[in-house]
């Protein structure tokens, strides 16, 4: 029969026939086509259902646009608020295994170091303290390495006895020895770098307190 713009099926059947890319589209017959015919409006049925289901899905009201795919709808910028939540905790685990991931790999460093007296300054591991000296930043983290600013004063290397720290091997100076500190470290009720002084070329005197220098 013939719809409304007069095309009937046995046209519409033709026009199939001619568009398939076969080398003898004429051996296709048209019990064939319409079986095709049917199974495409199908499928455009179900793929409109689709559409509209990741539509709704994604809290969007009315219709998806015209033509739009289920995957059309799932490569916009929507997300679920449940989505959005398991995203947040996947990235908050990720950054908290990252964490005792980076603070295992300082305690395996620290195995064997000696903390002092009762390992009283254990405390002190993975820790840093800095304090501006004229126009120099100085930074010191115990058991680890020294600075004055960018330039690197030395890294732990023992005690030389009970309260004092000596950073060696530190940056070379310009026809000079390499850069060192010796730190002292004082009772005190907070852990603090109080001073830092360079009473010869490139050798570094400092002071520091910490209740783990207060001995009994």
């Amino acid at each position: 029969a013939a719809g409304d713009d007069g095309v009937t099926l046995d046209m519409a059947i033709a026009a199939l026939r001619a568009s398939l890319p076969l080398d003898n589209a004429e051996a296709v017959t048209a019990d064939m086509l319409g079986e095709m015919v049917v199974q495409l409006g199908k499928d455009l049925k179900l793929n409109t259902r689709l559409g509209q289901m990741v539509w709704e899905a994604h809290g969007k009201a009315g219709e998806p646009p015209a033509q739009t795919t289920p995957e059309d709808v799932d490569k916009q910028t929507f997300e679920l608020p449940e989505t959005a939540k398991a995203l947040e905790d996947y990235k908050a685990a990720n950054a908290q295994k990252r964490t005792l991931r980076e603070a295992l790999k300082d305690l395996e460093n620290l195995d064997g170091t000696d903390f002092g007296p009762s390992n009283a300054f254990y405390p002190l591991a993975n820790q840093c303290y800095s304090a501006k000296v004229a126009e120099f930043e100085y930074k010191v983290c115990p058991f680890k390495d020294a600075k004055q600013d960018s330039t690197q004063l030395g890294k732990f290397a023992k005690w030389d006895g009970t309260d004092v720290m000596l950073f060696e091997n530190g940056a070379k100076c310009w026809n000079g020895p390499k850069r060192s500190l010796k730190l002292t470290w004082e009772c005190g009720s907070t852990d603090e770098l109080i001073s830092v002084e360079e009473p010869e070329t490139c050798t570094y005197t400092g002071v520091a307190t910490s209740p783990a220098a207060c001995h009994p």
